[in-house]
């Protein structure tokens, strides 16, 4: 019984990270609150490059495999790296909380789905099953893209995953394609992408960067690179 009692202490102690786990009791009931609240009025995110992206159904593909990128990335980060995976976590938790915010003070939709399908086939169902589960308001910043960029960013900071180059060039790839798919599936807009990237240019060095130089002691500069430099070094490790 007193070895049980141990091992149970130790398990605890190695994954008390999964208390990140918590927030998802806060979130998912706010996100459906604010799902099927109706405001009295919604602002419509809308741009003209939005209105030359063609429909496409095949991006549902990518789309929906956002589910099993964001599973897996998880349960990879939980397991191999716990200091990443919490730092990965406040990451999704802050940008999760202030998209909230935003659509519940600023509620944004889009009008960019086709009231008719351009072909019938396995994918346009789908697409179709989308449009019947998942609304077109609350929109702004996209939750899809924003986590999609933060997960892989959780994934490259862990030292055991950024050595598998196969693997991170997979994972960047399908990133990208998630991103894509959000747009021509005409769940998002333009904007809605750029807000999430925004959201994340602003977030990452506050939990990436600022801790690091504060504790080294050193002057906190927040961003003193071009606004492509982390990009062009990911890409640059990546490839190279």
């Amino acid at each position: 019984m007193k070895l049980f009692s141990e091992r149970s202490v130790q398990f605890c102690k190695k994954y008390n990270h999964a208390l990140m786990f918590l927030y998802a009791g806060f979130y998912i009931p706010m996100y459906f609150w604010l799902e099927h609240r109706e405001f009295a009025t919604y602002h419509v995110i809308d741009t003209k490059l939005d209105h030359l992206i063609p429909f496409s159904e095949y991006f549902i593909i990518p789309y929906l495999l956002w589910f099993g990128y964001m599973a897996v990335g998880f349960i990879i980060m939980f397991f191999t790296d716990k200091k990443e995976f919490i730092k990965m976590g406040f990451v999704l938790g802050f940008g999760m909380t202030t998209a909230i915010i935003i659509n519940y003070f600023y509620p944004t939709m889009v009008i960019l789905r086709p009231t008719v399908m351009p072909r019938d086939n396995f994918f346009t169902d789908l697409v179709i099953g989308l449009y019947k589960t998942d609304t077109s308001t609350n929109v702004f910043p996209s939750i899809h893209v924003f986590n999609a960029i933060a997960v892989f960013i959780g994934l490259y900071h862990n030292d055991k995953m950024r050595k598998h180059k196969a693997f991170m060039i997979g994972t960047f790839t399908l990133m990208i394609l998630i991103i894509l798919s959000t747009m021509f599936c005409k769940q998002h807009s333009v904007l809605d992408i750029l807000g999430s990237v925004c959201l994340i240019a602003f977030i990452y060095p506050c939990v990436y960067i600022v801790p690091t130089l504060v504790k080294n002691k050193k002057p906190v500069i927040v961003w003193t690179r071009r606004p492509g430099g982390v990009l062009s070094s990911i890409i640059r490790n990546l490839l190279g």
